[in-house]
């Protein structure tokens, strides 16, 4: 063996050697800086330990660890103050949304707003659906409005009082394109009352189920309450 392989394997050697140094200093932590604390003073991290989050028995809060300062207190985090004034503003906002009842026939557009989670789209769709239908003769009808989902509904049926001041509708008289507007008329329906009004007119409920076809019996149903049958 030549000088030129003797040094060559002692490089490689040394090398491997220095690589194995590096690495052991390296899983044993030895290459963690020291943290400067004042001045002259100093201590090394022993080791790593993931923070921990701590939960309240009150779960609308989360708190962050605990930190601790030389001669200073806890201080709260922007997130919590942030979510302290969330919820209070929901928890006002809420309780002025939910404390009055209003009549569903007579309410106004912003009376109807006054009510939680109604904004002035839904509004206008309930007093559109009520226009439509004559006014209501129930509070569930005003569930059926579109754009209103059952879940807003249910939180705002408490505080709606009906009343009778709706618009009744009289079936042996109104004209063909007054009937099918109503929205619990279909214009196959409006087609069939107009047709049998030339030959007979109608002096009860069974007698508008006799020419209506049986899959809009429940439209007839409810649109009932608001039938006059009279006779001229």
């Amino acid at each position: 063996m030549n000088k030129k392989d003797t040094y060559r394997n002692y490089f490689i050697w040394g090398a491997l050697i220095l690589f194995y140094i590096v690495f052991y200093l390296l899983q044993n932590y030895a290459w963690i800086d020291e943290i400067e604390l004042s001045g002259q003073e100093s201590i090394i991290t022993s080791k790593f330990q993931p923070p921990t989050t701590v939960f309240s028995t009150d779960t609308n809060y989360r708190f962050e660890p605990e930190r601790k300062s030389s001669g200073s207190a806890e201080i709260p985090t922007d997130q919590k103050v942030h979510r302290d004034k969330d919820h209070s503003f929901h928890k006002s906002h809420q309780s002025t949304q939910s404390n009055v009842i209003i009549s569903i026939n007579q309410a106004s557009r912003e009376q109807w707003e006054s009510l939680y989670n109604i904004g002035p789209y839904r509004a206008e769709k309930i007093i559109k659906f009520r226009n439509a239908l004559g006014g209501f003769y129930s509070v569930d009808q005003v569930g059926e409005t579109y754009a209103v989902p059952d879940s807003v509904f249910q939180q705002i049926k408490p505080f709606l009082r009906v009343d009778s001041n709706f618009h009744h509708l009289e079936i042996n008289q109104v004209v063909y394109d007054s009937l099918y507007p109503h929205p619990y008329i279909t214009k196959q329906m409006a087609y069939y009352i107009a047709k049998q009004r030339k030959t007979k007119l109608f002096r009860n409920m069974e007698e508008l189920y006799e020419i209506i076809p049986e899959k809009d019996h429940e439209r007839l149903k409810k649109l009932e309450p608001y039938l006059y049958f009279s006779i001229r």
